[in-house]
């Protein structure tokens, strides 16, 4: 909605605006007063788009299916268990670019390796408690993606 609010309100260069897909491996887990679980390796993948707003500033909005979770053991039995949550997330970035590295506003950090193929790292930290019961459980997911832009 961001985008589309700023697209609409300005001209859109096709020089200032691209589209591509990414994709990548998560390591998740979840924390719960303190505690953290293992990590659960998992994959994202999606579309994205970039509109330059500068030479150094731009928006990046994605449309991602991320598989997140834990692993852990049972606290009755002390079976292993493995947690998976399925999600679709709609993160918009907001880059700075500093030569051919740039940084996300959500703990993220890319490299472009030339004007198509890029690649990404951040961790997406949980602020939402996820249990259906008053467990104070957040999800913690640190993504690694290479993309393409069209």
């Amino acid at each position: 909605m961001v985008v589309m609010t700023i697209l609409g309100t300005t001209n859109v260069n096709a020089q200032d605006f691209k589209f591509g897909a990414k994709a990548g491996i998560n390591l998740a887990n979840l924390r719960n007063n303190g505690e953290t679980t293992d990590s659960r390796p998992s994959i994202h993948f999606g579309l994205v788009a970039e509109y330059k707003l500068s030479e150094q500033f731009t928006v990046q909005p994605e449309l991602l299916y991320s598989g997140q979770g834990a692993k852990g053991k049972s606290y009755v039995d002390e079976l292993d268990i493995t947690l998976k949550f399925d999600y679709l997330n709609l993160p918009i970035m907001f880059k700075y670019y500093v030569t051919s590295t740039d940084f996300g506003f959500n703990f993220g950090l890319g490299f472009k390796v030339n004007k198509n193929l890029f690649f990404d790292a951040r961790y997406n930290l949980g602020l939402s408690d996820i249990s259906d019961e008053d467990l104070d459980i957040h999800n913690g997911t640190f993504q690694i993606s290479v993309g393409y832009m069209f």
